[in-house]
């Protein structure tokens, strides 16, 4: 199978994801990656975090994490602040207007996953599905070698 032509075809489908979530936003003040990173912290269940778990969990850049989380505390969806153990260190908490917010959360994430997949067939979908969590494996097992080195 050529690489290339997969590197292309994600390269593309990320583009087109892009623009089908900026014209279905839940909110005009949340962007894409602030709805994810709010859907993320919601359904996790935690009733507090820290931003260098986020990071590691979700795979997400530090710089972005940091970047989406300040503007998520800008627009009141959670709090943060110093811990006694490193003033560095900000305990993440949301607010409740993050959880008023649920609800669209997982019906804006609903639809477009349901655009993404529609004509796909159960077992296609779930053979995707690993190829896909492969590749992010494999992408931070790269990640990690090069840092290493």
């Amino acid at each position: 199978m050529d690489e290339e032509t997969i590197t292309c075809l994600i390269k593309e489908v990320s583009i087109r994801l892009r623009d089908l979530e900026n014209s279905r936003r839940i909110a005009e003040d949340i962007t894409p990656a602030q709805s994810f990173m709010l859907g993320y912290l919601i359904s996790s269940g935690k009733d507090e975090f820290f931003a260098s778990h986020i990071q590691k969990e979700t795979g997400v850049s530090k710089a972005t994490v940091s970047s989406v989380l300040k503007g998520l505390k800008q627009k009141e969806y959670l709090t943060m602040e110093e811990t006694s153990e490193d003033e560095r260190r900000k305990r993440i908490r949301l607010t409740p207007k993050a959880y008023a917010l649920a609800p669209q959360i997982t019906a804006y994430q609903m639809q477009i996953e349901e655009v993404l997949c529609r004509g796909i067939e159960p077992g296609e979908i779930e053979i995707i599905r690993k190829g896909l969590e492969t590749m992010r494996m494999n992408i931070n097992t790269d990640r990690s070698r090069r840092i290493k080195a």
